[in-house]
């Protein structure tokens, strides 16, 4: 650095100041007095950290890794995320020297290079928070809540249904495969008779049988019955009953 300060006198201490010690060391097509070939050097080191949060904003909102309600920010993530990079090259390319050209010391030279490390990783946090924090609002349902078309709320609804079935099968094979084993049969029906003994000892209980007559005495029968009676039919809605 000595050498190239002593060899390009002001004009490398400004090139310094605005591009930093990697590029001063490391160019060899720039000339001292043009910046041209200086800024085409740092580029690469510019875009570098943008890509990889390009790259991350690429994760954070995709739909296998984080949902749909992320996914649907992704445009605008990109967006975002290459307009910084974009500011950053634009004010490193259109950086002004006349007011380092005219500071006498050190504490009022303007080292662009040192505070562009500072404003880039408070800008990609900023950016990064404000995207979580517009994710987190639509994931919970506190904004940006788009409502689903009909197609896709019927779409929904198919699977849930689809998992029930799903389930209600399974159960089924299950059962079916206990009830044709002996052993699992016989397990099953000792379960049930030692069950009824100690429901039957339970309910026998004095406590027990006094809360049962307090809470009798506070059930409107009839309100039970229709209750029953609606769910029966609900249950048996459009079922044909077949007599031979």
């Amino acid at each position: 650095m000595r050498k190239l300060f002593d060899a390009g006198g002001l004009e490398a201490r400004l090139l310094y100041a605005r591009f930093g010690p990697k590029v001063l060391l490391g160019c060899s097509f720039g000339e001292f007095g043009e910046a041209q070939g200086w800024l085409l050097y740092a580029l690469p080191s510019l875009l570098g950290w943008h890509l990889v949060h390009l790259v991350l904003l690429g994760l954070a909102t995709s739909e296998v890794l984080c949902g749909r309600d992320a996914a649907g920010w992704r445009t605008m993530a990109v967006l975002g995320g290459v307009g910084l990079a974009a500011v950053e090259v634009w004010a490193v390319a259109g950086y002004d020297d006349t007011a380092n050209l005219r500071s006498t010391r050190v504490g009022e030279v303007d080292f662009l290079f040192w505070k562009g490390l500072v404003w880039r990783g408070v800008g990609l946090a900023a950016f990064d928070a404000l995207l979580g924090w517009v994710v987190w609002l639509q994931g919970t349902g506190r904004g940006f809540v788009q409502r689903k078309n009909l197609g896709e709320r019927v779409g929904d609804q198919v699977r849930v249904l689809e998992g029930a079935l799903a389930k209600a099968r399974g159960l089924g094979v299950v059962r079916n495969g206990a009830s044709r084993d002996r052993e699992m049969r016989a397990v099953a029906e000792r379960y049930w008779v030692k069950d009824e003994e100690v429901m039957r000892d339970v309910f026998e209980e004095p406590e027990v049988v006094q809360a049962q007559r307090q809470a009798l005495a506070k059930v409107d029968v009839g309100m039970v019955g229709a209750d029953a009676e609606k769910y029966v039919d609900g249950v048996l809605a459009g079922v044909q009953v077949i007599r031979r």
